[in-house]
């Protein structure tokens, strides 16, 4: 719970917004009352935000036309949740201080970062039903709202830039502010918001005679959003978590929210003081069965093989605690290269020694002239894979793009039903949508 604090108020900030206000205060106790994380957006939240450390990590990938891929062991020892592989934590991230800090510049209000404001309706708005946003603190530091809560990377809707157009002063940039709000300036619009201007400091800086009060950008503002990670590691391993993420290189040189913060804390910080804020998702059906003998088929590419690494450390955990029968496990994995970016490949091999894992198909579309895709292995090896769904009753996971990977998939096993399972192709159809609903056909994907 958010307590009020006492304050004395020192400045107005000059404010033509439509209905916010933002004053600065003079506040006699530290800001450790403020709770970061009660403001923050945490869809589909199962738990409690934990705030945990990284142990070790390691990159899994190198050299040129691959991306950089991390595996990160995270603590658990704050952590007061049962997990199962398969599961999903969400990462609560903070913007780059140093693109931040540029926004402050730009808007000349750096000299007030660390200053504490209180943020309310103005008394003579017109704006009807005028609410708070919810993302933002009512108290706090100036900064802080544009490092944790607003997210400064979404591109600017047009409602947002009509908004900019009486703080703008050049009129080159009203007319064309004016003329990318209407009908006609779609393209231009659509070539802004995909280009430079594609962030609030890329459209700050495409506009420079613009200078428009917080309250405007606030009023525009969306919730700095958590980003998604599959856990990769079973709870049998011993106080901790590990996932898996790949760094996102943008073209204007900056990187992703999230995985550029992780990989700052990786290569520059203390790892054991850094705290990261998560907390796990409400689990869906993407978990490891149960029963212990039932078999798997499990299909991915690139990182969409993190889920499965956990599947199949859980399984050897298990293997070793129980001492039972463990049914067959198939894993089809598609990346680029084999030298390259073909992740976890060391622990694929030891897993295929011990049995935990039954069989491992590949597919490198990179590696030869001609491309080769998982679901090309899936055609190759089309009558085992059949034989396992039909007969032995194989539970299908797929973890991966929802347009390229899933979509491939759902073909190649239609396919293959028809050929190896001998059923007219609408009765192929027919029978895979029986497996979704009968929780045997199984997606976990991102678009």
């Amino acid at each position: 719970m958010q307590c009020a604090l006492p304050f004395v108020r020192l400045n107005t900030i000059k404010n033509m917004s439509n209905y916010l206000n933002l004053t600065f205060v003079n506040n006699l106790k530290p800001l450790e009352k403020i709770n970061h994380y009660e403001f923050r957006n945490k869809p589909f939240s199962n738990s409690d935000v934990f705030l945990v450390t990284i142990e070790n990590f390691k990159l899994l990938t190198q050299g040129q036309d691959v991306k950089r891929v991390y595996n990160l062991k995270l603590s658990t020892m704050t952590i007061s949740y049962n997990f199962l592989p398969g599961d999903t934590i969400g990462i609560l991230p903070r913007n780059d201080d140093r693109e931040v800090d540029e926004i402050l510049i730009r808007l000349n209000i750096e000299s007030d970062k660390e200053k504490l404001y209180e943020l309310g309706i103005l008394e003579n708005t017109t704006k009807k039903s005028a609410t708070l946003p919810k993302h933002i603190p009512r108290q706090g530091v100036l900064k802080d709202i544009f490092t944790y809560y607003i997210d400064i990377r979404k591109p600017p809707k047009k409602l947002f830039l009509k908004a900019l157009i009486p703080f703008t002063r050049d009129p080159e940039e009203i007319s064309l502010l004016e003329k990318l709000c209407s009908p006609k300036g779609s393209n231009e619009y659509a070539d802004l918001i995909t280009g430079k201007a594609h962030t609030l400091l890329g459209l700050l800086n495409t506009f420079p005679s613009c200078n428009p009060p917080i309250g405007i950008i606030l009023e525009h503002s969306l919730p700095l959003q958590p980003r998604y990670y599959s856990i990769s590691s079973s709870p049998l391993e011993n106080n901790a978590l590990q996932i898996t993420f790949f760094i996102v290189d943008n073209d204007d040189g900056t990187k992703g929210v999230c995985s550029g913060w992780l990989e700052e804390i990786i290569r520059y910080s203390d790892k054991q003081i850094e705290k990261i804020p998560i907390y796990f998702r409400k689990p869906n059906n993407f978990r490891i069965p149960t029963d212990t003998t039932t078999p798997l088929i499990m299909i991915s590419t690139g990182t969409g093989i993190a889920p499965f690494i956990g599947f199949l450390n859980h399984r050897q955990k298990m293997k070793i605690n129980d001492n039972g029968v463990m049914g067959n496990t198939y894993l089809f994995y598609g990346c680029r290269y084999p030298d390259r970016d073909f992740l976890y490949h060391n622990e694929l091999e030891e897993y295929l020694k011990t049995h935990v894992l039954t069989k491992l198909y590949t597919a490198f579309s990179r590696s030869t002239e001609k491309k080769w895709y998982v679901q090309d292995e899936m055609n190759k090896n089309g009558e085992e894979l059949v034989n396992n769904i039909l007969r032995n009753g194989a539970i299908v996971y797929v973890c991966g793009d929802a347009k390229t990977t899933v979509k491939g998939v759902k073909d190649a096993l239609i396919n293959n039903l028809v050929v190896h399972g001998h059923l007219e192709e609408s009765a192929a159809k027919d029978y895979l949508n029986e497996l979704v609903k009968e929780n045997r056909f199984i997606t976990d994907c991102w678009s």
